[in-house]
């Protein structure tokens, strides 16, 4: 299984004994452990900090991260949604939050991406399904095709690495 790097909120990395504000979650780590990192493997054997198969829901990490989120983002990043343009990390954190209260959470599947690098930029084109419940309905149990569509992503390498500078959302 290949590396995955995500970002953790400090009460995660916390909880498994690791302190600082951000790290990365470093999913299926085997024996190559990331020091600034939450280590998560499917096995004890490979002494990762968590042990969990990512196959079995809930995963034992909180949703809702959106602090985290917006790091992902560059300063003057902006985030299309229906037209409508939101300008800066700061806003475009608090529209997602805004639009994803608990109970319209759900999962979202990224596939296919064409990715066009060029030094220092990046045009990422994939497409997305999202998979939502009925508020109310209980966390177990079947979740229904809420949205489909593409993300239209421009990415741009910063002294933090690699952030959104764009990301435009179609819906089909």
């Amino acid at each position: 299984m290949s590396n995955l790097n995500l970002v953790a909120t400090s009460e995660r990395v916390a909880a498994h004994g690791k302190q600082g504000k951000k790290r990365i979650l470093n999913l299926g780590c085997g024996l190559k452990h990331l020091p600034d990192a939450v280590n998560l493997d499917v096995t004890s054997t490979t002494n990762p900090d968590v042990v969990h198969n990512l196959n079995q829901r809930p995963w034992p990490f909180e949703d809702g991260a959106f602090d985290e989120f917006a790091e992902l983002w560059a300063g003057d990043a902006e985030f299309v949604l229906r037209g409508t343009v939101t300008r800066g990390r700061d806003a475009i954190r608090d529209t997602i939050a805004a639009m994803q209260p608990l109970e319209r959470r759900g999962r979202h599947l990224t596939m296919n991406p064409v990715v066009d690098l060029d030094g220092d930029t990046a045009h990422v084109v994939s497409d997305f399904l999202f998979f939502g419940r009925d508020p109310g309905a209980p966390a177990e149990g079947t979740a229904d095709l809420r949205y489909l569509g593409r993300y239209h992503d421009d990415f741009v390498r910063t002294d933090a690495g690699w952030q959104f500078g764009r990301r435009e959302i179609e819906f089909w």
